[in-house]
């Protein structure tokens, strides 16, 4: 069985090794710590969902949106933020064609897993 493929975009490198240590056994997962290296992954590979940072120095989430939405439009953006989901800056992302939030600090590897499973087709 091949394991559905992941890309994570996150300027912060622990949030990125965290969610792989959380995601490893049941994804195949890419982690980006730089967000341009992030885009060109995305026009680069194919991916069953992408994870982001909304807040990040040299790229922001709404770029990294634009960028997935024009090379991989069926592909599930999820928005990692410490802002809660109805943060209006989130909520303009939402409407700008990302599927989801994930909230820092995260939940048990479980909740995630589960949350995430729901935006892979």
């Amino acid at each position: 069985m091949t394991l559905p493929k992941i890309l994570i975009i996150d300027d912060e490198i622990d949030i990125g090794e965290i969610l792989e240590e959380y995601l490893e056994d049941d994804f195949s997962c890419t982690v980006c710590s730089e967000p341009e290296d992030g885009l060109q992954k995305i026009k680069d590979n194919k991916f069953d969902i992408i994870i982001s940072d909304m807040h990040m120095p040299e790229v922001n989430g709404f770029e990294i949106i634009n960028v997935a939405i024009k090379e991989q439009p069926s592909t599930p953006i999820l928005l990692l933020t410490g802002s809660s989901s109805d943060d209006p800056e989130i909520v303009s992302a939402l409407e700008k064609g990302a599927k989801g939030v994930i909230t820092k600090p995260f939940k048990t590897p479980d909740t995630l897993i589960e949350y995430i499973n729901k935006f892979i087709q």
